[in-house]
């Protein structure tokens, strides 16, 4: 069997049940060569495997073949288990007490990770991704009987709801790390993370998720989506958003590459102010990722709530410089953080009435009770899709950004417009609006499905941002939409 080429042993092992690899190992070599390289790639563990985990590996080992196996894991996905909970819990909000004793429980499962890990030895230059995830054995997505699993969520949209909350139990919940981020072990081995803080797992406050990443020394790449959308308390909102600002000076200078999805949705009822998160000019997220991504290449921002700031600080004495970014895209929400609407009604929409809707107009819609949902998001109403002259301060800013990025290849920003029943059939288009900056070609292209116009300012930004990357001038393009390449500016 040795004598067969490498090629065809690939084929073959491909064709074995794969979830019992690692009973052909032993067939030679060659087959244990080949199925420890892909048993090894990529790992799965929960706390309790992590002695297991220790033993196979040998971090103190030094032959040839365990030095082989380490090299060959490339991921490790670790799902932190948080205690388990009854059937009637389920129709319960968490207390304090549950919460605490979570955070307690996903402190304990990161300590123990980081130090089984920190065992790896920094000589042998091996990388991995660490992906980190939270969950109870009790939750809905961790339920392993699919049956079971559609009868709580057939259970949550009954008039029985209230006997199972499935994620809800937990909505308002967020783990926590309490401890100094210095009570965790430093990580060379680890060169990239994703922390998994939605969906089907448990959220993570952003400066826990900052305390994990300043223990990675050598980190290059960061994947993280923590909630910034906090609906019922402002104060809790705002403070968790200052503490992640202010965490970010601790992330490793090693990071090269940035993907934040920080969700901060303004008020669904678009017929009421922004709250107002910070005075305009001065957010401090906004200023702490201008510092961060300086030290970038490539950089992901999505569904974020910004100011100008975060491109061209007004009040800062020293130009920003990015030496090395070459990429940058930035969806950032209709709502700056100092309360101001970037986008209104276009008049091309007509008013619907509450009936359109389907809404009760017997009372008063602030008679009513809102039971759970934030008042800001009672009664949804998105109608804002028209950019407004404030919306120009972003493109400025980011003009005169893009001169000092001397190796920028592409730069885009998206708005993030939700969707408007009806809109279409008005706008002939879904509601967008976005703008591109080519370096290659020296190009600024809008594409705006409301009427926007390029200002005289932006030109002169843009202009001198494309002479900077050798070009004689900038080419601008402002078109209408995807399907009718019309101007706007025509």
């Amino acid at each position: 069997m040795e004598a067969l080429p490498i090629e065809i042993l690939h084929q073959v092992i491909s064709c074995l049940p794969q979830n019992n690899l690692a009973g052909y190992a032993s067939v030679s070599k060659d087959w244990n060569a080949i199925i420890e390289g892909q048993t090894f790639a990529s790992i799965r563990l929960t706390p309790s495997d992590l002695l297991r985990f220790r033993q196979i590996l040998d971090f103190s080992a030094t032959s040839p073949h365990l030095q082989r196996r380490r090299a060959q894991v490339k991921s490790v996905l670790f799902k932190a288990v948080l205690a388990e909970y009854n059937v009637a819990a389920r129709s319960k909000y968490e207390t304090q007490e549950d919460q605490a004793k979570n955070n307690k429980a996903y402190y304990q499962a990161i300590k123990s990770l980081f130090e089984t890990l920190a065992l790896w030895p920094e000589s042998e230059g091996c990388e991995i991704l660490l992906e980190i995830a939270a969950q109870s054995p009790s939750d809905l997505q961790a339920e392993t009987d699919r049956k079971k699993m559609m009868q709580r969520i057939f259970t949550l949209h009954t008039l029985d709801n209230r006997k199972d909350l499935c994620n809800g139990r937990f909505a308002h919940s967020l783990l926590n790390i309490d401890e100094e981020k210095e009570s965790l072990c430093l990580v060379p081995v680890v060169g990239g993370i994703d922390i998994w803080s939605a969906g089907r797992y448990r959220k993570v406050t952003p400066s826990a998720q900052s305390k994990i990443i300043s223990r990675l020394p050598r980190l290059q790449s960061i994947q993280i989506d923590p909630d910034d959308n906090e609906r019922k308390s402002e104060m809790l909102r705002n403070n968790l958003r200052k503490e992640f600002a202010l965490s970010l000076a601790e992330w490793p200078k090693s990071l090269k590459s940035l993907c934040l999805e920080y969700t901060g949705n303004p008020p669904e009822n678009q017929n009421i102010s922004p709250p107002i998160r910070s005075v305009a000019g001065k957010d401090p997220l906004s200023l702490a990722l201008n510092a961060l991504s300086q030290q970038l290449e490539c950089i992901w921002l999505l569904s974020i709530s910004i100011g100008p700031e975060i491109f061209w600080p007004p009040t800062q004495k020293t130009q920003p410089y990015w030496p090395r970014l070459s990429y940058l895209h930035l969806r950032y929400t209709a709502a700056t953080p100092s309360g101001q609407w970037l986008f209104e009604k276009d008049p091309r929409w007509r008013e619907r009435s509450p009936i359109e809707f389907g809404y009760d107009t017997s009372s008063s819609w602030e008679d009513e009770d809102v039971g759970d949902m934030a008042l800001q998001d009672y009664r949804p109403d998105f109608f804002r899709s028209k950019p407004l002259d404030i919306i120009n301060d972003i493109y400025i800013a980011a003009g005169n950004a893009a001169r000092q990025m001397p190796q920028i290849k592409t730069m885009d920003l998206e708005a993030s417009i939700p969707e408007i029943d009806g809109v279409e059939d008005v706008l002939g288009c879904c509601p967008s609006h976005e703008f591109t900056y080519d370096r290659p070609s020296g190009t600024a292209t809008w594409i705006s499905s409301s009427e926007f116009h390029v200002t005289g300012k932006m030109r002169e930004v843009w202009d001198a941002a494309a002479k900077s990357h050798r070009h004689a001038q900038v080419t601008i393009e402002n078109f209408k939409n995807y399907d009718h390449l019309e101007g706007w500016d025509d």
